[in-house]
């Protein structure tokens, strides 16, 4: 940890896109240690009964300088040194604790813009360091908060209903929000807010090499073709796991969640599941709800629900992952651009396309944030995008998102990279499709347009006449289409009969296909003898 102003230091002076992420991570982690250490020495020798007044008022100074600029502590009377903190005074000394610990000088406003765009993760981790345990609830932490106090997430059906439990407990938390908000609070934090302080133990975790060589080599038989042999020394392995370190470790959590994936990968999709749930349940119990290894377990549960045709039931479980993996991290995280993929494909799959669309667009901010607009992980982006609009219908935009990721391919991977080639291929296949729409936008307006002068033509012979050139039009649409038909599977496949006519495949179906010459025999045998029956 001393060298995580060193770290930052060599992020910012790459000027990557790439590392941006990690220089503000390192940025971060330091003015929350500094945080912790100025904390502790708060509230060292303080009395019992002013210490849940000291983190509180150090908290106000910290994230609640929106909702009172000048907080000021419950119990000032007393002449403590917390009591003449400020939010200036506060920021000065993070700065000059990261200058002072890790050799680092913070940009000018970087705390005031982490602790105003990251409220709940920069709390969430200044606790967890130092070991803070506060009450669970809505925090107001600007004025304008107030009217938006209650989430805005609703836990609503796959249908779309609410039902009669969902109403109940609705009408429950809105008597609870309206008992909360009849007393304003002058502060965002109050020393009640403030349960208790835990120990913090550092521990070495003690590994099993046993278990870790028989999971290591049942692995590699997997990987040279012997799959009976590499699952019995998995399964050797996870007995290992449960024996050494018992049912609830996260070891054992993670030896689950291995083998789950190589029985994803093995297409056993029912064994993956088994053992992703108990993966997801251990991890639960002995990481917390809001790790990221649980979250990362949630992803995956996700995924192979989604592979088991559970489409309904994996969104559930990305759209917990994705609230918590928002709560940590908040917006615009990385990592979060593959969980939106994940909701798109889903959402797909469910026939939602104007849902997955916004998750599709989401991803590529998300990645272009991360890695610029240059990148060719940008360029994939663009190409499921294109694939995304066509399905929406928008064949024009999706044109020029699979014009930009076949350039970009065609600049970063070459002419003869596998992805260039699929992007020349679709952009073809998107430009076909939308002349062809084109075409029968305007074959469509020429049809109305001869029904509006046959509405408006007098009756007798004009109407003969018209009916005459539309039954003539008609005829030439049907020759046009089944020309057109033939024209685009001349290379069908041995076989097939999709490149036939109307006419045709009704007489092919009616016949049975082409006889045999046995067959063709014996049909004229039948008809000869039918023919002499009747004489």
């Amino acid at each position: 940890m001393r060298y995580l102003g060193r770290i930052a230091t060599l992020a910012k002076e790459s000027n990557e896109l790439a590392l941006t992420h990690i220089n503000f991570l390192a940025m971060q982690e330091m003015v929350v240690r500094a945080v912790k250490r100025i904390i502790r020495g708060l509230i060292r020798g303080l009395p019992t009964t002013h210490i849940p007044d000291c983190i509180a008022h150090t908290l106000n100074c910290l994230l609640g300088h929106e909702l009172n600029p000048n907080p000021v502590a419950t119990l000032s009377k007393d002449n403590h040194a917390y009591v003449s903190l400020t939010p200036e005074k506060l920021h000065k000394s993070i700065h000059d604790e990261v200058l002072l610990r890790y050799r680092f000088q913070l940009p000018n406003g970087f705390i005031e813009t982490m602790a105003k765009e990251k409220k709940v993760p920069l709390l969430r981790e200044v606790c967890l360091r130092s070991g803070i345990q506060i009450e669970a609830r809505d925090y107001l932490f600007a004025a304008s908060a107030e009217s938006t106090d209650a989430p805005t997430a609703e836990a609503v059906s796959p249908t779309g209903k609410k039902g009669a439990k969902q109403d109940k407990t609705e009408k429950q938390d809105k008597q609870s929000r309206k008992v909360t908000k009849s007393k304003k609070r002058a502060t965002t934090f109050e020393p009640k807010d403030i349960l208790t302080l835990l120990p913090l133990v550092k521990q070495a975790s003690i590994k099993s090499s046993y278990a870790d060589e028989a999971f290591e080599a049942g692995k590699t038989s997997l990987a040279q073709g012997h799959r009976q042999l590499g699952l019995e020394l998995l399964l050797e392995s996870l007995a290992l796991h449960e024996q050494t370190y018992g049912f609830l470790h996260p070891e054992t959590a993670r030896c689950y969640q291995a083998l789950a994936m190589i029985y994803y990968h093995s297409d056993d999709k029912e064994t993956a599941l088994e053992f992703q749930r108990k993966a997801v349940i251990v991890s639960e119990r002995t990481l917390g709800v809001d790790s990221p290894e649980a979250l990362h377990n949630y992803l995956n549960l996700g995924l192979f629900e989604h592979a088991a045709g559970r489409s309904l039931t994996a969104l559930k479980y990305l759209k917990h992952a994705i609230q918590y993996w928002d709560l940590i991290y908040g917006k615009n995280h990385p990592d979060s651009a593959t969980a939106d993929n994940n909701v798109a494909v889903m959402l797909q799959s469910l026939q939602d396309f104007d849902m997955s669309l916004k998750f599709f667009v989401r991803a590529k901010e998300t990645q272009e944030q991360a890695h610029g607009g240059d990148h060719v992980i940008l360029a994939s982006c663009h190409h499921v995008l294109a694939k995304a609009y066509a399905l929406h219908g928008d064949f024009d935009t999706a044109i020029k998102e699979e014009q930009l990721a076949y350039d970009m391919f065609l600049e970063k991977a070459g002419a003869e990279d596998v992805r260039t080639k699929d992007a020349a291929m679709w952009l073809k296949e998107l430009k076909t499709t939308a002349d062809f729409n084109a075409h029968q936008a305007q074959y469509e307006k020429a049809v109305n347009d001869l029904q509006h002068h046959q509405q408006m033509a007098p009756t007798g012979k004009a109407t003969s006449l018209s009916a005459a050139a539309a039954a003539a039009a008609a005829s030439n649409k049907i020759a046009v289409t089944e020309a057109a038909i033939r024209a685009a599977n001349a290379e069908a496949q041995v076989g097939s009969r999709g490149h036939l006519s109307l006419d045709e495949l009704m007489e092919y179906i009616n016949n049975q296909g082409p006889a045999s010459a046995g067959t063709k025999g014996r049909k004229a045998k039948a008809n000869s003898s039918k023919r002499t029956n009747k004489k």
